[in-house]
């Protein structure tokens, strides 16, 4: 039908190795680069901010993890990191990479909303 509704709440469930975080790079891709007005929570503990980071940076550069990771980048490549990483400091997005109960989820959740 067009999307998600609004105050859609998804869950993204399967074993390892079935393409979750493949779908929620995508998702997140999509809603960083049209700058709507959402809240991603991520609750993905398989995969960290930084793990988001860095596989972002290398659909975006057309670089692979090892050159981003171990090469110094050239001054252009820089402002061009700069740029990738700026998308992400996006008040709309919050990454939560530890396990943690129901309780203290909707307490940090409630520290987003606000």
């Amino acid at each position: 039908m067009g999307g998600l509704l609004p105050s859609t709440i998804l869950g993204i469930v399967a074993r390892s190795q079935n393409g979750k975080s493949y779908d929620l790079e995508r998702i997140q891709r999509h809603l960083l680069d049209t700058q709507e007005d959402v809240v991603i929570v991520n609750c993905n503990w398989e995969l960290t901010f930084f793990k988001i980071l860095v596989r972002d940076i290398c659909q975006r550069t057309g670089k692979t993890m090892d050159e981003v990771l171990f090469n110094n980048p050239t001054e252009e490549e820089l402002k061009k990191l700069g740029e990738i990483c700026k998308i992400h400091r996006n008040e709309n997005i919050y990454y939560q990479n530890e396990p943690v109960n129901a309780k203290q989820f909707a307490v940090d959740i409630g520290k987003c909303l606000r």
